[in-house]
């Protein structure tokens, strides 16, 4: 069956700084998918202190047989309407030889244990509004879309 994962169960591992170069590959995989420019130093500036504190959230690599194939990074909030710490999905992304094959189902999965383990009460995301397949992925997790409210945003720097 072409969407069973067989042997290819994914294993969430904790980012280290030697990681680095791995997350960026995968990063600018990601970028390039999303159309989204990749600037190294940027990337890189976002990436050091979420991995040197563990109160800002998580990086994992996806790991299939002992071999990176893509990584997941979960940053912390805190909601008043929902009561709690909450948690935005900031990137995730499976090499393209991955996909379709049940792996994003299943970290997904990991990463939902994780956060209820972490105390995160809601966990948010983003979408691209042409990508149906990650939509039907989200949504078969159990993700459901906030069609009252509009995601605006403001850079500050």
């Amino acid at each position: 069956m072409a969407n069973d994962v067989g042997n290819l169960y994914p294993v969430l591992r904790t980012a280290r700084r030697e990681d680095l170069p791995d997350l960026a590959r995968f990063i600018q995989g990601y970028y390039r998918l999303e159309s989204i420019p990749f600037d190294l130093y940027r990337v890189e500036r976002g990436l050091v202190p979420l991995l040197g504190r563990e109160d800002l959230g998580r990086i994992w690599l996806i790991d299939v047989n002992d071999a990176p194939v893509g990584y997941f990074i979960l940053c912390f909030g805190y909601s008043i309407e929902k009561g709690g710490r909450d948690a935005m999905v900031d990137e995730f992304f499976i090499d393209a030889t991955y996909r379709g094959r049940g792996i994003g189902r299943r970290v997904l999965e990991q990463v939902i244990v994780a956060a209820r383990e972490l105390g995160i009460v809601s966990v948010f995301l983003e979408v691209d509004r042409n990508n149906e397949a990650a939509q039907r992925l989200y949504a078969g997790a159990g993700f459901f879309l906030r069609d009252k409210y509009l995601l605006m945003a403001m850079d500050c720097i």
